[in-house]
């Protein structure tokens, strides 16, 4: 008899079972996009300007969640789907930080960025590969 109060239980949507690497994609998927939003949020009150408000942050937050979650339970296609995702909005918050705008804006967009790159590096890792069911070569 175990003492573990939690032993037999399992949390469905935490990735109990996903490697390091799979819990930190999905986190950084997830984070880049809440943090585009807040951006967002944060330059539609300075700049007073609600034209485009949340259009293209809240796709990326909403994208990233439903990818994340596709990692998290183990979904080969998820995988792919979250390298294609990760390069295309690193190439898009690339061109962002490269506007002519507020410094501040350049830095935050250049880190999403570069989590984002992160993002496909994690994803083509060993562990990453074996949890969602991909051969790996030897």
């Amino acid at each position: 008899m175990s003492l573990d109060p939690t032993a037999g239980r399992r949390w469905p949507l935490a990735g109990g079972d996903a490697p390091v690497e799979i819990k930190a994609a999905a986190g950084l998927l997830v984070g880049g996009g809440a943090l585009f939003v807040i951006t967002d949020l944060v330059l539609a009150a300075v700049e007073e300007d609600t034209s485009a408000l949340l259009l293209v942050p809240l796709l990326q937050l909403g994208i990233g969640i439903g990818i994340a979650g596709g990692l998290l339970r183990g979904s080969r296609i998820a995988r792919y789907a979250g390298l294609l995702f990760a390069l295309t909005f690193a190439l898009l918050h690339m061109l962002f930080a490269l506007q002519g705008v507020a410094l501040w804006i350049r830095i935050v967009t250049g880190v999403i960025a570069a989590s984002q790159v992160y993002v496909a590096v994690l994803l083509n890792t060993r562990p990453a590969l074996l949890h969602t069911g991909g051969r790996v070569r030897r």
